[in-house]
């Protein structure tokens, strides 16, 4: 029901579709240095056998600092750095 419109007729809609669309258009969309290149299927390998070997050497659950050293770890593996990181 916006802009009063309960039931639009199809000239209705498409002016409420263009409105839209001018309200939107220059909106900028937020790009992070690092997107698109995040964790991929070869990654998740890659910490699936270092949790493995972790768990074998520690026998028992994990903590959550065992399991950010772990990450930290597939990073040094992999090569990624991410320092421009936001959040």
């Amino acid at each position: 029901m916006r802009n009063g419109k309960f039931f639009p007729r199809p000239a209705n809609i498409l002016e409420l579709v263009e409105v839209y669309r001018d309200g939107n258009r220059y909106r900028p969309v937020p790009r992070y240095p690092n997107q698109g290149k995040g964790y991929g299927e070869a990654d998740v390998l890659i910490l699936s056998k270092l949790h493995q070997k972790r768990r074998e050497h520690l026998q028992g659950p994990l903590s959550d600092s065992d399991l950010a050293a772990l990450v930290d770890e597939l990073d040094v593996v992999t090569g990624r750095v991410w320092d421009n990181f936001p959040g």
